[in-house]
């Protein structure tokens, strides 16, 4: 496999010290986009990951959510339609405007005026981009599945591209920083000795479960490896139903964001599951937003262990040190290095189970200065 191309650059801006770190992951389309700019006196700084393509149907409606995700399934795995055609938007069937967008959401640059020109607090600016990615979707699906207002919701959450993201506004001169997160994207205060997660995982418990599911294949004897049974029917299967956790809401229509994550991606329900706050850093203090493909090492202390791994596992926490030394150091080039050594230091994706060998991984670090 060609080594994928690193990212790794440092600038001052605004009286903040900048880096960024961005390395593609091992599935062939990178997915990840940050922004930095200044504003006034300050900075907004954002990570967005995204969720990729989740392919539109039409014709008959599925009876639930489970027959749904055996047809998406099942297409992927064919790399085309099943035999039973499934009128209505297909990636080949959208006009090149549309597929594009599809295949490259978000596009950062029309982000970008959008989260300048916020309202405060934050989280207005992703309640617009959600508006715009409501609008687009609406667009490409007019005529062929009537637009978002006339499917069932709950197969809808299954069909819609989708984005998380963590952004902030850092003011230089008072080290205040807001901020407003969706999904599991990552905001962390760094010191020499530790990275402590300022904003949570909302995915963690679905994803856990996909992969408590791969790991049991593996044991059982149903998979050879984490690679073949990431690989599964079955795996794909229950990845995909996790996209109706996605701006989540019960079968009676309450929303439930305990239930679910939060994602753009043209829902009205999204703005009751953004998380926002604020941090008053000190001067030299610094934070990072993080895609979860680089946030990894952060899980090693929970991390499952398998005979005869204790010291892959020592070798991977010491790999870990070297990690967070480089986001407290404000080294990207160093940081995308310790990442990809605890990688492959697990290569067999052993201690640290995962269904993609390698994921996308985005880091924006920011180190405040004396005015």
């Amino acid at each position: 496999m060609t080594k994928p191309e690193v990212l790794a650059r440092s600038w001052r801006e605004n009286h903040v010290r900048v880096s960024v770190a961005e390395r593609a992951g091992s599935q062939g389309r990178h997915q990840d986009g940050w922004i930095v700019t200044g504003l006034g006196a300050g900075l907004l700084l954002a990570v967005v990951d995204g969720a990729g393509v989740r392919v539109p149907l039409a014709g008959d409606e599925p009876q639930d959510s489970r027959e749904l995700v055996d047809r998406v399934v099942q297409s992927f795995r064919s790399g085309a339609p099943s035999a039973a055609p499934l009128p209505g938007l297909w990636l080949e069937s959208a006009n090149d405007a549309i597929r594009d967008w599809l295949l490259g959401y978000p596009t950062y640059r029309e982000m970008w005026p959008l989260l300048e020109a916020r309202p405060r607090p934050l989280a207005n600016a992703l309640s617009e981009l959600s508006e715009v990615t409501r609008a687009r979707i609406t667009d490409a699906l007019a005529g062929a599945l009537g637009g978002l207002d006339s499917l069932d919701t709950r197969h809808l959450r299954l069909l819609l591209p989708a984005c998380v993201i963590s952004a902030a506004f850092l003011d230089a001169a008072s080290g205040r920083l807001e901020y407003a997160h969706l999904g599991d994207t990552v905001l962390a205060r760094v010191t020499a000795g530790s990275v402590e997660q300022v904003t949570h995982d909302q995915m963690a418990r679905f994803d856990g479960e996909v992969i408590r599911e791969a790991v049991e294949r593996v044991r059982s004897g149903l998979a050879t490896d984490m690679a073949d049974a990431a690989g599964s029917f079955e795996i794909q299967r229950v990845n995909l139903l996790n996209g109706v956790r996605h701006n989540f809401a019960r079968p009676d229509g309450t929303l439930a964001p305990d239930e679910g994550c939060g994602v753009i991606n043209g829902m009205r329900d999204m703005g009751a599951f953004v998380e926002t706050g604020s941090l008053t850093l000190a001067a030299h203090e610094t934070i990072v937003l993080m895609s979860d493909g680089m946030a990894l090492p952060l899980h090693l202390a929970g991390a499952g262990e398998s005979d005869g791994a204790a010291g892959r596992r020592s070798r991977m926490t010491d790999l870990a040190s070297r990690w967070r030394l480089a986001l407290a150091r404000s080294e990207p080039a160093e940081l995308v290095a310790a990442l990809d050594a605890i990688l492959d230091a697990d290569a067999d994706r052993t201690v640290l189970p995962r269904l993609k060998d390698r994921d996308d991984a985005t880091a924006v670090i920011a180190t405040t200065e004396a005015p």
